[in-house]
This record gives structure tokens, sequence and C-alpha cells, in this order.
């Protein structure tokens, strides 16, 4: 549902922990949240060819419109609505 040019932030799960573990083991204290961002944005189509240089094969991103994505909000609910329960 994002362009494959879009570039989004990416970081490594490692480095959360780490942060997070340093945030969580230090003294308590007021903070402000802490934004968390990696040192470059990334595109799918980067992703892709990481992919393709690691595979030795051509991988390209799939963009999915979306109309054919997962629905949002109530509609995404995997029970239809229904009425009162009967004891």
């Amino acid at each position: 549902m994002l362009p494959a040019d879009l570039g989004i932030s990416m970081v490594a799960p490692a480095d959360l922990g780490e942060a997070a573990a340093r945030l969580l083991t230090g003294p308590p204290a007021s903070q402000p949240p802490h934004h968390v961002e990696g040192p470059e944005r990334y595109s799918s189509a980067d992703v892709a060819g990481a992919f393709a240089a690691a595979l030795g094969r051509d991988v390209t991103p799939d963009a999915t419109p979306r109309k054919r994505g997962r629905p949002s909000g109530a509609s995404a609910s995997a029970s239809p609505r229904r009425g009162p329960t009967r004891a």
C-alpha cells in the first residue's frame, strides 16, 4: 500500500533492544517519548535490491493496491456483528 520508492525509517531490532534496556534499567526520570530512527530511510525497492543481491536473483517489490488490501476499522473484524446472545 506504500509506493515502492517511498523511504521509511528502519531500525535494527538489536539497536532498539539496547536503547530500551538502557532506558529501563537507568534511574527513573520524567522524559518525553524517545523517537528512534536508523541512519537512513529505505524503500521496499531498496529492500528488494538487498534480497536480490543476497539471493543472486531478481527480486521486485509488489505494491498491493489499496482496494485489494486488508480492510481497516470495524470491517476488519473476523466475526460478523450479531444481535444479543440468548441464554
